[in-house]
């Protein structure tokens, strides 16, 4: 514990709360609905965390959205496809839990506030549809969730600009976090209970390359995780004995462009709503199924590439409906049209073209072959098949290259999410390398790997990486007021029946 004669201020409330992302927040609600209160900080200047800027999909089975479309869905079906998509390292105790709530305890509870539900999307490994998209996808989300805190009085708890750098101890128990302010100003936060909700370390590229050995032979590796996901929570906790596991597991997408504004050249920004786009790898060839871009088939299929990268082929007219996952680019749901030209045209790795050949000499890829391929790819569509019969892709819907300019963007593997992490048990009760609880201390989120240290295993079903961390949080909220004295949280307890948990 850190030693200091520095004069600190201090800040009190019966739970203290790290992290304003998805966990924090929905912590910070569960434990004001048992009646606790709390105090609640953050390294970044405003509230959302990584939540803010993601997809905002959720993994939901069995919800009455899905019903109302005519989709049969159960946790059961859900659970099976979380272990296989896992392969054997899926954390069945801690999925069954997530599942079997989800319906109810992610779904409707968002629904009651605020969120809207939109859309359903079939996503890989799943056996039906059940990515369940809001409307302003993750910051549709996390605004709902600020603006039910200050109907209930709630945001001035919450101090940003903060960073956790300790613990503070007292006989044994953890009983509050030691920080530090934009300023340089020490704060002691104390409580009866703490919960960690920091986040991952996937902004972090030293510690993907730690915990990613396999991407240290890649050309180049992005990052992708929130700005605020440095795994300083992580280390913290590491510190004070927490078992981390499964941190090998880490999820990467490929359908990235390096950020050229970012001046260390590390951050990616993810694109997005390009569905009749082709790849092809350098030597001007296609080689996988573009139907599939998740990190479960996608991703394999560009590291076994030479140079693990692959180029992304567009028309002007593709090139029009870009969505670019990163707030630069977009002001709330609205796309912000004039950036997304600007990078089109100032990227260093897009290149453009008024005709095949030109585009393949401007990109560095070989002329002929991409000329073949590209005049294929057009053929292929004009003559009405059903199916490409290089990869198996369906064709019904997909729009030719038609409108010049046309564009490549060079894509690269995007360290996007981990989905190991720090182990708790069903109540988020952080464990230490002998399983044991570590008193006093909880912890949610990505920081966990969305919810018990690896509920995902090797590869994730979509949606439940905000899911599982939306929904952890809940639980420590619940079991953390618990702990300081507040109801028995009945409806968060993965030891009883769903039909029996009533609040």
């Amino acid at each position: 514990m850190t030693e200091s004669s520095e004069r600190r201020v201090t800040h009190e409330a019966d739970l203290v709360i790290v992290g304003a992302g998805a966990a924090g927040a929905t912590a910070a609600l569960e434990a004001h609905a048992a009646g606790a209160t709390f105090v609640g900080l953050d390294q970044l200047g405003e509230f959302g965390g990584t939540a803010i800027t993601s997809g905002g999909g959720c993994c939901i089975a069995g919800s009455r959205f899905q019903q109302a479309r005519g989709i049969e869905d159960s946790w059961q079906l859900a659970l099976q496809d979380l272990i296989e998509a896992g392969d054997g390292e899926a954390d069945a105790e801690w999925g069954r839990f997530y599942l079997e709530h989800s319906a109810r305890d992610l779904h409707d509870w968002l629904q009651e506030r605020g969120v809207e539900w939109i859309a359903l999307k079939w996503q890989e490994h799943h056996s039906v549809p059940r990515w369940h998209q809001p409307k302003g996808a993750g910051r549709g989300i996390m605004l709902a969730l600020w603006a039910e805190m200050g109907r209930l009085g709630l945001q001035d708890r919450w101090h940003f600009n903060m960073t956790a750098e300790d613990l503070l101890l007292a006989d044994g128990r953890v009983v509050g976090v030691l920080a530090r302010d934009q300023q340089g100003a020490l704060h002691e936060f104390r409580g009866q209970a703490v919960i960690m909700a920091t986040g991952g370390f996937m902004g972090n590229l030293e510690m993907v390359l730690e915990y990613g050995p396999h991407l240290r032979r890649v050309e180049k590796v992005l990052v992708g995780g929130g700005r605020g996901a440095q795994g300083k929570g992580h280390r913290l906790l590491e510190r004070y004995g927490a078992q981390l596991t499964h941190m090998h597991n880490l999820w990467c997408y490929v359908y990235a462009t390096p950020d050229y504004k970012d001046p260390e050249g590390r951050r990616g920004l993810v694109i997005r709503g390009i569905d009749d786009n082709i790849w092809v790898n350098e030597n001007g060839e296609r080689f996988h199924n573009e139907f599939y871009t998740g990190a479960g088939m996608a991703t394999p299929a560009v590291l076994q590439l030479p140079r693990a990268t692959c180029w992304c082929i567009l028309d002007r007219a593709m090139a029009s409906q870009m969505d670019i996952a990163d707030p630069y680019y977009r002001r709330g749901q609205e796309v912000l049209r004039d950036r997304v030209e600007e990078l089109l045209a100032h990227s260093p790795y897009i290149w453009r073209g008024d005709t095949p050949a030109e585009l393949a000499r401007n990109a560095g890829l070989n002329v002929e072959n991409f000329v073949r391929t590209f005049e294929g790819w057009n053929a292929l569509l004009a003559s009405g098949a059903e199916e490409d019969p290089l990869t198996g892709r369906k064709l019904k819907g997909l729009k030719p290259f038609t409108e010049p300019p046309f564009y490549a963007i060079q894509f690269f593997p995007l360290a996007r999410k981990n989905l190991g992490g720090v182990r708790t048990d069903l109540q988020c009760h952080v464990l230490d390398r002998a399983n044991r609880p570590i008193p006093g201390l909880y912890a949610a989120g990505e920081l966990c790997g969305q919810a018990g240290g690896h509920i995902a295993g090797k590869r994730a079903l979509e949606g439940i990486m905000i899911g599982g961390s939306l929904f952890s949080g809940r639980v420590a909220g619940a079991w953390a007021a618990h702990e300081a004295g507040y109801r028995e949280p009945v409806h968060l307890d993965a030891r009883r029946p769903l039909e029996a948990a009533t609040v």
